[in-house]
């Protein structure tokens, strides 16, 4: 790494360098099915495209993202508790009820707005880490000002870790 590329703790990389640029992330529309959303998805997966979130629009402006946690939040039963079930009983079957229920909401139903999940592009990887662990969040929104320019996801920042480990910066 060059004296140039050195910033704050000697490391250089941004936010921009490791974000998924927006055209290549799925788009879905807020009025979107979630049906029609989790079909689409699963063909981007078996593209071998590595994104796990989509980008949510509204008349081409995005506004969101649809992430792994926001879909498996939308999974779970609506008001209830656990300490009144016996486990076995509370979840034999559930599990088709809800997919069936999942497929039909829409996008607007489920997708975190981009508000609550933004990071600027400049930014260095420890912000990103700080508002990873701050939000809870798998994915956030990379800004470029008030533009939307690509989607940061938390594995991509582990595979970093982990290369960045192995050569003991």
């Amino acid at each position: 790494m060059t004296s140039s590329n050195m910033k704050g703790d000697g490391y250089g990389k941004k936010v921009r360098d490791l974000m998924t640029p927006l055209e290549k992330v799925p788009w879905v529309d807020l009025g979107d099915d979630m049906g029609d959303t989790i079909h689409l998805l699963y063909n981007f997966r078996q593209d071998c495209r590595s994104c796990n979130s989509a980008v949510v629009s509204s008349d081409g402006k995005v506004v969101g993202l649809l992430t792994m946690r926001s879909i498996l939040e939308a999974l779970e039963p609506e008001a209830f508790n656990v300490n009144q079930w016996s486990v076995p009983v509370f979840w034999s079957g559930l599990w088709t009820e809800q997919v069936k229920k999942l497929n039909s909401k829409k996008v607007s139903d489920i997708f975190v707005p981009i508000k609550m999940v933004g990071v600027h592009a400049d930014g260095c990887l420890m912000r990103a880490v700080y508002c990873f662990n701050k939000t809870k969040m798998p994915a956030l929104a990379v800004l470029d000002g008030p533009n939307v320019i690509g989607v940061l996801e938390v594995p991509v920042i582990y595979e970093e870790l982990l290369r960045n480990g192995q050569q003991n910066i």
